[in-house]
């Protein structure tokens, strides 16, 4: 009887406990629909509700926050689609990615919620998820690089640009010794790298054609982690990467 009294007792607090985040997450997801395009930023506020869960709804929910706190509102995904549909695109894959990255309030901030939104999302084990929330670390490091380099003005939607743009990254960073302000954000650009290698690409369902680029980067840094970022520079200029000299042929 006593252990019947312990079971019912547990089985009750699991139930409210249950019933509890579940309130939780909606109250959440509620919040995260009321966010609009121009204020991003209120997205921060819907996290008090999902802090201190760890279910997979949880880390969605999580992951979804940071994004749109960074600026990855509908606009964004619109313009991203169109530059995949253009077929005047010479670089859609750096065009994709940039165009994607989080810059609210700026890019420095946004870096740091991408790779809260990569981690959260990887926990989720959602492919679609870990797929969009590392090309747009990958994007948003990209975008900071060419900030950093003094290539902000280029405009994503112009494939002269972003071509221009690389070269311009090419010839600052990828070098043997890159400066201080390439390093940093080219391993978040690897880092994004190696987990769509091991996380996305190796599901069913993933984009072949992104899985292509995402191997030959890895497979040019041979798993060098250091190397991956500098790797997909190259890869994203269409040239060979150079690991004796960390550079591109």
């Amino acid at each position: 009887m006593r252990t019947l009294l312990i079971l019912s007792v547990l089985s009750q607090f699991i139930l409210g406990c249950a019933k509890k985040e579940s309130d939780d997450l909606a109250k959440a997801q509620n919040c995260l629909n009321k966010v609009s395009e121009s204020r991003p930023s209120d997205a921060d506020a819907c996290m008090q509700f999902v802090a201190k869960y760890s279910s997979q709804q949880a880390n969605i929910l999580k992951c979804s926050i940071k994004i749109t706190s960074g600026g990855l509102m509908e606009s964004k995904i619109v313009k991203g689609y169109n530059i995949l549909e253009d077929d005047s695109q010479t670089n859609k894959e750096a065009s994709f990615m940039a165009v994607l990255s989080l810059d609210n309030p700026n890019f420095t901030e946004g870096l740091a919620k991408a790779k809260a939104a990569s981690a959260f999302c990887l926990e989720s084990g959602v492919n679609g998820l870990i797929y969009l929330s590392n090309i747009v670390l990958a994007g948003t490091a990209l975008a900071k690089t060419m900030e950093d380099a003094g290539l902000s003005d280029f405009d994503p939607a112009d494939p002269d640009s972003v071509n221009n743009a690389i070269e311009g990254l090419l010839t600052a960073c990828a070098v043997a010794t890159p400066p201080a302000n390439c390093t940093e954000n080219i391993d978040s650009m690897g880092a994004a790298v190696e987990i769509l290698g091991e996380s996305y690409c190796a599901g069913e369902s993933a984009d072949a054609g992104v899985c292509t680029q995402i191997q030959d980067t890895l497979k040019a840094s041979s798993g060098d982690a250091a190397k991956t970022g500098q790797a997909l520079l190259c890869v994203l200029a269409k040239k060979q990467y150079n690991p004796s000299t960390n550079g591109c042929d």
